[in-house]
């Protein structure tokens, strides 16, 4: 039996069509405990093997060794998470749920709890293309549900969108659980529905004065911007014709690691079987960071600097007047064609004020 760590040094990955698509609800504990046994999943590996944890080391990582009740509340853990599956929703009538692991442990026999990932959940732990990380010291130090359920979603913002991205009012009560009607009609169907959710779920409101919206006192979000990495703002409410739809939302690293070789070093293993580095000249990485700048500064945010932009990006440098950044074949040719396009944009531009 391979024996497994956790620490809160380490991160964990996920795919990100988790956060896309689909949803899954645990509690406060059983979501920290999930991405502690996450953390040291093999990614080089092809298939998942049973794990043993050391029950003092999930103690700790959970902050329970002062506990007298820890071996109740790991238990408790472990079946919240067998309990609440990852549920995939395809449509009204296509959607599964995927148990994410299997579970033992006998304190006469051994201090390690056996943990062994289930096969239907390998494409969203394991073999996958596009992943999040999802920091460990963080997950440990958020205190409500909200706040560890909203943060990787915010991961994924950051990553797989450069840290603006829209989302809909449906998709975050999706994501919360706070979409059922019977179950909770005040975000649903009460006439201040929309206000109630993003008072009481999300924690923001627009201030009628200074017409500027405002993240509360004691809030999800203030306790991500307060305990994690990122710094989240809600940039304005999506508007579909006379009705509100959504939230825009910015989400931004606070801090830039001083060494790019530093990245990943956190992660046990990074998957490499599919994936590879992908380069690009400093050049072209500049032009995006100017193109993203113009877009921030018509919009009355703040410019970012070019180390900022490339760890926002995913990229990091080696010195030798290139930006990498690890991607699947798919992605490197879609990366490939949209800057080959671009740069065919770019000529045929010139031309014409060549010409005219």
């Amino acid at each position: 039996m391979k024996k497994g760590i956790v620490t809160q040094n380490r991160d964990a990955l996920m795919s990100s069509e988790i956060f896309e698509k689909h949803r899954y609800k645990l509690t406060l504990t059983g979501h920290k405990l999930l991405i502690g046994l996450i953390q040291s999943i093999d990614h080089e590996a092809k298939m998942f093997t049973e794990v043993g944890y050391d029950i003092y080391g999930l103690f700790k990582f959970l902050n329970l060794e002062n506990r007298n009740d820890r071996y109740d509340v790991v238990r408790e853990a472990f079946e919240d998470i067998v309990r609440n599956p990852l549920i995939i929703r395809a449509g009204e009538k296509k959607w599964a749920g995927m148990p994410w692991l299997s579970y033992e442990f006998d304190k006469e026999q051994s201090n390690f709890v056996k943990i062994e990932f289930t096969e239907k959940i390998k494409p969203y732990l394991l073999d996958f293309q596009k992943y999040i990380h999802l920091k460990g010291r963080y997950i440990t130090a958020f205190s409500s549900d909200y706040s560890i359920t909203l943060y990787p979603v915010f991961r994924w913002i950051l990553e797989a969108h450069h840290g603006k991205h829209d989302v809909s009012f449906q998709r975050l009560k999706e994501i919360t659980f706070t979409d059922d009607p019977k179950k909770h009609p005040s975000y649903n169907t009460s006439p201040s529905a929309t206000k109630d959710f993003l008072t009481r779920v999300l924690g923001v409101r627009m201030n009628q004065k200074t017409k500027k919206i405002e993240i509360l006192k004691d809030s999800p979000l203030l306790e991500i911007n307060e305990k994690s990495d990122l710094a989240v703002s809600v940039v304005n409410f999506v508007k579909e014709g006379r009705k509100y739809t959504g939230v825009k939302f910015h989400v931004a690293n606070k801090s830039v690691e001083k060494k790019a070789s530093d990245k990943n070093s956190s992660v046990q293993k990074i998957p490499n079987e599919k994936l590879s580095h992908y380069r690009i000249p400093l050049k072209g990485l500049y032009e995006d960071m100017h193109n993203y700048n113009k877009e921030a500064k018509a919009a009355g945010e703040k410019e970012m600097a070019i180390q900022d932009f490339v760890d926002m990006a995913g990229y990091f440098l080696k010195g030798d007047g290139y930006a990498y950044k690890k991607m699947s074949e798919k992605e490197q040719r879609e990366a490939i064609k949209s800057r080959d396009a671009r740069t065919k944009a770019q000529e045929q531009d010139s031309q014409k004020r060549l010409w005219s």
